[in-house]
């Protein structure tokens, strides 16, 4: 048996005693979960260099500027915008409007603005 210390509960160290298997049985565990790690870490890496490779082969990025340089933009765009104007809801941005619009204020501002730009002349014969 060999006396080490260990950190219980978070109260500081205390001693405590191993036998030589059970140091043995944490090595090997401590062992055990490092190769694990590493083999997990190749794994994901060499996973990473296939997709990039896959990526790379497929050649993505120039099949996408030949059909860019086939497609007509602005027929994107105007198809795009289309679907947009079709798929607003009209009525009820209209509505809102309305319900927050005092329509008597807005029409008498406009009125007496139109008024006080205007020259009346009168004249009696």
């Amino acid at each position: 048996m060999q006396t080490y210390y260990r950190n219980e509960n978070g109260e500081g160290f205390h001693p405590a005693e191993i036998s030589s298997e059970d140091a043995i049985a944490i090595l090997i565990q401590s062992a055990v979960t490092n190769a694990v790690n590493k083999v997990n870490d190749l794994i994901i890496n060499e996973v990473i260099s296939r997709v990039k490779d896959a990526v790379s082969n497929a050649n993505i990025q120039s099949r996408v500027a030949a059909h860019l340089e086939t497609s007509d933009i602005g027929d994107i765009v105007d198809e795009a915008v289309s679907n947009a104007v079709r798929d607003y809801d009209y009525g009820d941005v209209i509505e809102k409007t309305l319900d927050s619009t005092d329509m008597v204020e807005m029409v008498t501002e406009k009125v007496t603005d139109h008024l006080e730009e205007c020259t009346i002349q009168v004249s009696i014969r």
